[in-house]
């Protein structure tokens, strides 16, 4: 559970806040885990790409190290590049 509330309770209110601020990374990269830790991976490996479009320039810059976006995907740059 995340603070007493399920993976699936956390992947609502998570979708709620990203369609009023759909460029909020951290949110997409947590729902990204929920549904992770939820067992659908494949939602998890589509809201991985959302996360590279939203923020592939901040992942991938060559004076920064990549960082995972979710957990257990591979890293974003190797997808980017």
């Amino acid at each position: 559970t995340i603070e007493g509330k399920t993976y699936a309770e956390a992947a609502e209110i998570l979708t709620t806040g990203l369609d009023r601020h759909p460029r909020y990374v951290a949110a997409w990269v947590a729902l990204g885990r929920a549904h992770r830790d939820l067992g659908a991976l494949d939602e998890a490996v589509e809201i991985r790409k959302q996360i590279h479009e939203l923020s592939a320039d901040k992942l991938c810059r060559p004076d920064s190290r990549p960082r995972e976006a979710v957990s257990g995907v591979p890293e974003p740059c190797a997808a980017i590049e």
